[in-house]
């Protein structure tokens, strides 16, 4: 097979352009629907000069590929790519060990893994004291990094390791980088103290600003935009690796580029400041920041208060309400192996470090989640609009069941009901017997082909709900149960 074609003549290579179009990557849609992006031949090549002058030596020769676009630089970069046995689409639930045996089988130097795939790899390590002397080089994305996380790196890695938190998006990457010696330095407090996270500097050939946040379309660059150095404003972002635009969706354009004459910006929608040394402290997305009567209150920059309780493994402001009237709610995920019946211990604790700050103070809503929901690409990125849907429902009741729904729910109940009647009908009437059939077939076949579906539903919220208990539920009461559970409530945050 490996001889087929090879006498063919070989096509010459295509001439291209740094504004031709290489590929479209479309965002993650963990804030809206996700945007086609154009991504040039020109910005590709910003992005390898980024990722390269930022974080290799000469020295690295190989990778661990977890995510296929970072692969695709190591080739063009002339390293041999490692490729682990996991699931791309869920990097969370990828196997440590098998990732520990690849490195180690092929002496992988360098490796680009999701916050998500580092904590339990790093646990791993740890536990078993295995030692991965070849890798020196860890680059992390998708996420910010938390400054434990990046301890427990540095822990089971050699002395020389260097471990890079990068910070970038789909229309733009790499925007900014810190390596963990610096970022466990001064800014390791700065989650705690309500500052936001560090990022870092920004990355070789790219130019970082901040500017008024707005949420209207800025289409020209003036003068009065930008905001001072300390100052909380937009993230906005130029250079050779920030796409020029989006495929064929002028809406997208409108609402995150801006013309500076003959350079483009484009707004991250991240809100953040930079700090005297020039580094960028990033405190959560502009679509997320919660709209109180009290003014606005930032996700990132909140969480990190939080954060620092020593048994909770990560937490999620959210709010719903009309904009300006929001109501703030904190989501709290307990580290594995809490006890629940600790929570309201826990939940007194977290309320007396809210109280303690000022840009938390104003939160006095809090609530456990099981596990939180998460995008498919990192893994990592929190799905705030269902969790703002789930915290609305647990404070108000707006997805318990109306008189309506338990009414509607009555149908399959008297189904079944007519299903296990069975011995006193009279088999000799054709009617009744043709009803028995057709109400066996949609309580029985038609409920358990909604199965999935309800599973896919319950797994989104993330309810904590067992998978029997949920194909148990919709056998019984059919779509009249899962179906609107899947809807957002009116009001949530987006």
């Amino acid at each position: 097979m490996s001889a087929l074609g090879a006498n063919r003549p070989q096509l010459p290579p295509q001439a291209s352009g740094p504004d031709d179009v290489a590929l479209i990557g479309y965002t993650t849609g963990s804030t809206g629907p996700a945007k086609p992006v154009e991504i040039t031949v020109g910005m590709l090549r910003g992005m390898a000069y980024g990722v390269e002058a930022g974080h290799f030596t000469a020295d690295m020769t190989s990778t661990l590929v977890t995510m296929p676009l970072m692969g695709v630089f190591d080739l063009a970069a002339g390293r041999t790519v490692v490729v682990p046995r996991m699931n791309m689409g869920r990097v969370g639930a990828a196997d440590p060990a098998l990732l520990t045996d690849a490195i180690q089988r092929f002496g992988v130097n360098a490796m680009f893994a999701s916050p998500a795939l580092l904590g339990p790899l790093s646990a791993h390590l740890a536990e078993t004291g295995t030692h991965v002397p070849s890798l020196r080089l860890i680059v992390s994305g998708g996420a910010p990094v938390s400054p434990g996380l990046m301890s427990a790196l540095r822990a089971v890695l050699p002395d020389a390791a260097r471990v890079f938190s990068t910070y970038g998006s789909t229309e733009a990457l790499p925007m900014a980088l810190v390596e963990s010696r610096e970022a466990l330095a001064g800014p390791a407090d700065g989650p705690a103290s309500a500052l936001g996270v560090c990022v870092g500097r920004p990355a070789p050939g790219t130019t970082v600003r901040t500017i008024e946040v707005s949420d209207g379309p800025v289409p020209f660059w003036t003068p009065e935009l930008p905001v001072a150095d300390g100052e909380m404003g937009e993230i906005v972002v130029s250079g050779q690796a920030v796409s020029p635009r989006y495929f064929r969706s002028p809406g997208a354009d409108a609402e995150h580029k801006i013309q500076d004459g003959g350079r483009r910006w484009h707004r991250t929608g991240d809100v953040g400041w930079i700090d005297g040394e020039g580094r960028i402290w990033f405190c959560g997305r502009k679509s997320h920041r919660v709209r109180t009567a009290n003014g606005d209150l930032h996700t990132v920059r909140c969480e990190g208060v939080f954060n620092a309780h020593p048994q909770v493994k990560r937490t999620a402001l959210v709010g719903f309400g009309p904009h300006g009237e929001q109501r703030p709610v904190l989501c709290a995920e307990l580290e594995p192996g809490t006890n629940p019946g600790h929570w309201p211990r826990i939940e007194r604790e977290l309320r007396a470090l809210g109280a303690g700050n000022p840009a938390t103070k104003g939160i006095e809503d809090f609530l456990r989640h099981p596990a939180f929901p998460v995008d498919i690409r990192h893994n990592a990125k929190i799905r705030r609009e269902l969790l703002a849907g789930w915290a609305e429902d647990r404070l108000t009741g707006s997805r318990r069941p109306t008189a309506a729904d338990r009414a509607l729910r009555t149908v399959p109940l008297l189904g079944w009901a007519y299903l296990t009647a069975w011995p006193l009908l009279p088999w000799d009437h054709v009617a009744l017997t043709a009803l028995w059939w057709i109400d066996a077939f949609l309580s029985v076949v038609v409920h358990a082909l909604q199965i999935p579906s309800a599973l896919r539903v319950e797994q989104e919220l993330a309810t904590g709900r067992r998978p029997w208990a949920t194909a148990a539920l919709t056998m019984l009461f059919g779509a009249t149960w899962w179906r609107r559970r899947g809807g957002s409530p009116k009001g949530a945050a987006a």
